[in-house]
């Protein structure tokens, strides 16, 4: 029986696998669950890949807005630079014309990678005022 703003779940997932939606789901999931613009990426993992290897240099972020080919060539550089730092291998990423696509698993690392460099930082950046409170 059809209600406005009643939904059947049964009935709701027999249309969506009837038009194809939840297999088109599970194959995007399956291959680069994962999705980054090329900016949230370089801002989100940078600190990581130059913390841990030095091997970034200077990041110059600009406005998703105003992408044009050079500063679009300059975040995929950048993506690059933090994809090797961090150790990631090239079948573990696509990168695409505005995303990078990593493959499952990949950014819960990646993650991890950055919360236990940023955990480091810290204490690196805390220890000389505990080491001076210590003191007095």
């Amino acid at each position: 029986r059809k209600v406005r703003g009643n939904f059947d779940g049964v009935n709701v997932l027999q249309q969506l696998r009837s038009a194809g939606l939840i297999e088109a789901v599970r194959v995007s999931r399956a291959g680069y669950p994962s999705r980054y613009s090329f900016q949230d990426f370089v801002s989100r993992f940078w600190p990581a890949a130059v913390f841990d290897a030095g091997a970034c240099s200077s990041v110059a972020l600009v406005s998703c807005n105003s992408l044009d080919d050079s500063s679009r060539d300059l975040l995929v550089l950048r993506a690059r630079e933090v994809l090797s730092g961090i150790g990631c291998g090239v079948q573990e990423y696509q990168l695409g014309n505005t995303t990078i696509f990593l493959r499952a698993g990949v950014a819960e690392s990646l993650e991890a990678v950055r919360l236990s460099t940023l955990a480091r930082a810290a204490c690196a950046l805390t220890a000389p005022v505990r080491r001076h409170l210590a003191r007095a």
